[in-house]
């Protein structure tokens, strides 16, 4: 009785791995293969709280796992009706689950190859014809892991050219520069103001980096294609827009009715005042400027911190060789108590306030400068968009000259504001990190950003549909066959077990 009990021990141990070695080792092995999809941004959605700490994925990248799990649903339904209908003959139901274990494993193939191929070939033809490269099915089918992790490489390229910090993007505060509220749109992976721009603490995440560069080439190049120049387009048609008493941004600044705007559907965000209220009477918006207390404030630090700066005291013999400094003690003034007032005396001191006041205006003949001077300079450098009201380019009509307006304020003035220029200037344009000690990196070519962002939109859309396909297809076909030996293994361990037990209750009713 003692060697029955071994042996039946012995079968359920192997009868359990067997079984495990079968749907279940599938199942595990597409879960290690969409490894590389879930890691990946274009293909994957992130994770969802379940319970506790308990997540789960979510998006393409994870829905060839499901279909795994749905196969092993499947085969563990067949099971059960199985011993329901097929109940004294063991082998007739061990021949049975044997042949659905085929069939449930060879039929996701078949569909795959025979039903899904041709909508892979028909969309690499679009792509094709639209000059964008996609590799082949066989290709795709075999090597989808590598070229996902490949993929993967150039996306954290981009976002090191453009400091991008998250791929999702972040936002820096609830609350914009006016102390409205930001309105988060997880689909669109970005944080919009009350007007629908984007907040004034949003970092670009990698979507609206991408549809940003694209919003502003593609209408470029679209332009060029017909001999114009964008910009100027843009330019002329801001001006027509000022200066038009009658133009629908000069109505929206006016609080006229808004049945009297020529846009279809017009509303105002909360009242025709809006304009108003965000910019005062004479439209300046200077009650966001520096003001005279916010650039004490600054001094004050400034000063503080470059006279505990050391290096600062090395330096000044050299500034005194190109500027004949007289008596001045500069580091005495390098404290908390630097104002815009000592620096006016400094700069009136040296004889250099007339030089400063032609620099702006040739033509001036004032020989000093004063604190009204230093604050026109302010205001001329400063730049406002209200969050609660609308941009003058949101009444552009011309939609791809709208879009172009929009990104071209995205992708150099608020990736300014953000440390993430996307879009370079001058004749030697730089992008991304550029701040007081950062100078940025440089700006790739129209043609190049153009390729790069339709690259990303072959594999996005590619790699959703199919590549989670691909991961359960090529464990299917590599493990198919020795998943189907194991659940034979399995069934028949199964009767050899109840055969001893068979022997065991005979031998304990002997005795």
């Amino acid at each position: 009785m003692l060697k029955l009990r071994r042996n039946i021990t012995a079968a359920r141990i192997f009868q359990i791995l067997f079984y495990a070695l079968g749907f279940p080792l599938i199942v595990h092995l597409v879960l290690v293969s969409s490894g590389p999809l879930i890691d990946n941004g274009l293909v994957n959605s992130g994770e969802q709280q379940l319970i506790g700490t308990i997540n789960y994925y979510t998006g393409p990248a994870v829905m060839g796992i499901y279909y795994g799990l749905a196969i092993w649903a499947i085969f563990i339904v067949g099971q059960l009706l199985l011993k329901l209908l097929v109940r004294k003959n063991r082998w007739t139901r061990t021949a049975i689950a044997v042949v659905l274990a085929a069939i449930i494993i060879v039929g996701p193939i078949l569909y795959i190859d025979f039903l899904k191929k041709p909508e892979y070939d028909q969309l690499q033809a679009s792509f094709t014809e639209r000059g964008i490269e996609v590799q082949t099915w066989g290709k795709s089918a075999s090597k989808f892991g590598e070229f996902t992790e490949d993929n993967q490489a150039d996306i954290d390229a981009f976002m090191r050219t453009y400091n991008i910090q998250k791929f999702n993007g972040k936002n820096y505060s609830t609350m914009n520069s006016d102390g409205s509220l930001s309105i988060e749109n997880k689909e669109d992976a970005a944080w919009y103001s009350p007007n629908g721009m984007y907040a004034d603490g949003y970092v670009f995440s990698f979507k609206q980096a991408n549809k940003v560069l694209k919003d502003y080439y593609s209408n470029k190049a679209a332009y060029e294609a017909e001999g114009k120049n964008i910009e100027i387009e843009l330019q002329q048609e801001l001006e027509q827009l000022e200066s038009n008493p009658s133009s629908d941004w000069n109505k929206y600044k006016n609080g006229a009715s808004e049945s009297s705007f020529s846009m279809e559907d017009f509303s105002y965000i909360t009242d025709s005042d809006e304009y108003e209220a965000a910019y005062g009477e004479d439209g300046s918006a200077r009650k966001y400027y520096l003001t005279e207390e916010r650039l004490a404030q600054v001094l004050s630090v400034l000063g503080r911190e470059l006279g505990e700066n050391e290096s600062i005291g090395s330096l000044l013999p050299a500034i005194g060789s190109f500027i004949d400094l007289g008596e001045l003690d500069i580091m005495s003034l390098l404290n908390e108590d630097l104002s815009l007032e000592i620096l006016v005396d400094v700069v009136n001191g040296l004889g250099l306030g007339g030089t400063l006041r032609q620099l702006i205006d040739p033509e001036s003949t004032e020989t000093e400068i004063d604190e009204a001077f230093v604050f026109g300079l302010l205001a001329n450098f400063s730049s406002y968009q209200s969050p609660m009201t609308y941009p003058v380019f949101y009444f552009i009509e011309d939609e791809g000259l709208r879009d172009f307006a929009y990104a071209n304020y995205y992708a150099k003035i608020h990736g300014a504001k953000i440390g993430s220029v996307l879009v370079g200037t001058g004749e030697s344009p730089k992008v991304g990190h550029i701040t007081m000690d950062a100078s940025g990196v440089p700006a790739p070519s129209q043609e190049e950003v153009l390729a790069t962002l339709d690259e990303f939109e072959a594999f996005e859309t590619i790699s959703q549909k199919f590549y989670p396909l691909f991961a359960l297809r090529e464990n299917l076909v590599k493990f198919g066959a020795f998943a189907t030996l194991c659940v034979f293994a399995a069934y028949a361990l199964t009767i050899y077990i109840d055969k001893q037990y068979s022997k065991l209750t005979l031998k304990a009713g002997v005795k």
